[in-house]
């Protein structure tokens, strides 16, 4: 967030955002944990909708400081019953990610645009700026993924394209009960994204 430092009001609300925000990547964690995947630098969490409400109530915390982070409109999950919440947990168990998804039955196409040519430096601003536009046609889809965050520090070490490939796995493998949202697709039907923003959409570049 943005704030001056000589303004009271403002380091008043700076203050309050720092602790929510330390309060919820904070993780102590619980018995039976359902882990989907371990990694030299931390392990990836599945929460569902029946698991105990200490987990539940965590989520919501992590929800709250996601949508804060993202900048999103506070707004509650449409169907909490259908909602399935990864969690990435570093080693120094600290949450430093976050997807949420959502069953859905439809969704919109991403419409591909050609890769700049020039320099490294040149496409990634241009990865930056770019617009995202999608199809106005709707097309059938299984999941969509309503938030996906990764702590500013831990960014760029493919802790989302992890998560999202435990998703994808779990979906594969009817593994994970089949999870809704505004969406548009993951390069992998029938997965899909709401979320066409450059640091969203970025994982599922990557994704065939």
């Amino acid at each position: 967030m943005l704030y001056s430092p000589t303004s009271p009001e403002d380091e008043s609300q700076h203050l309050l955002f720092h602790n929510q925000f330390i309060s919820a990547v904070r993780y102590v964690g619980w018995k039976k944990e359902r882990i989907l995947g371990e990694y030299p630098d931390g392990k990836i969490i599945l929460v569902l909708p029946d698991d105990p409400k200490y987990a539940l109530k965590k989520v919501e915390e992590i929800r709250e400081m996601v949508d804060n982070d993202l900048g999103f409109q506070q707004v509650e999950t449409k169907v909490p019953s259908q909602t399935k919440t990864f969690l990435f947990i570093s080693n120094d168990r600290k949450v430093a990610g976050c997807l949420i998804a959502e069953h859905i039955q439809e969704g919109y196409r991403v419409i591909e645009e050609s890769v700049l040519e020039g320099s490294e430096g040149e496409k990634v601003m241009y990865e930056r700026q770019r617009a995202w536009c999608c199809s106005t046609v709707p097309e059938p889809a299984l999941c969509g993924i309503s938030r996906i965050w990764v702590f500013s520090m831990m960014r760029r070490r493919g802790i989302a394209s992890r998560m999202i490939e435990c998703l994808r796995s779990g979906l594969l493998s009817s593994t994970l009960p089949i999870m809704h949202t505004q969406h548009h697709w993951l390069q992998f039907h029938p997965v899909i994204s709401s979320l066409p923003l450059e640091a969203k959409m970025k994982p599922f570049s990557c994704m065939t």
